[in-house]
């Protein structure tokens, strides 16, 4: 299965001025079932296990930016409807890319939101921005490569030709 690359497009001048999400921040991928591209609501139809991939690309390099984590809020069912944070693991404490697999426990019924936590600025006391709108919307079905093809049995030749 083909990792989901999402990209995090960022104007930082413009949000770290006071612009809105709206206005500044744009997140695309490369799946072809999405809804939202192109604003920070992106809505990702991912398969269990699939790997995610975000890109943050800032448009201004006067103010550089790094991805600090991904927060999901998942339900766990046996503590009822409280949502329990999860935050895909680390792979640098700033990193311009980050990626982890679909986390388990997300229903294919609604989109699974989670908040993407960026950090602009020089060294470690940049500016904290926090991403909230976007969501992994998991499907129901397989992966095409998942599905193993029906297994194809030969007849045998018939036992009265050999007689």
């Amino acid at each position: 299965m083909h990792p989901l690359n999402i990209r995090i497009v960022v104007d930082s001048l413009l949000l770290l001025e006071g612009g809105s999400l709206d206005q500044s921040v744009f997140l695309f991928e490369d799946g072809d079932q999405s809804q939202g591209k192109g604003t920070h609501q992106l809505i990702s139809v991912v398969h269990p296990f699939q790997l995610v991939r975000w890109t943050l690309v800032p448009v201004d390099l006067q103010a550089p930016g790094w991805i600090v984590g991904i927060d999901f809020a998942r339900v766990d069912p046996l503590a009822g409807s409280e949502p329990l944070p999860e935050r895909l693991p680390a792979p640098r404490p700033r990193s311009l890319i980050w990626e982890g697999y679909v986390p388990a426990g997300l229903s294919p019924a609604e989109p699974s939101p989670y908040a993407i936590q960026l950090t602009f600025g020089d060294g470690h006391r940049g500016t904290p921005v926090t991403v909230e709108g976007p969501s992994l919307q998991l499907t129901s079905t397989l992966a095409p490569e998942w599905i193993i093809p029906p297994a194809t049995v030969e007849t045998p030749p018939s036992i009265e030709g050999l007689l």
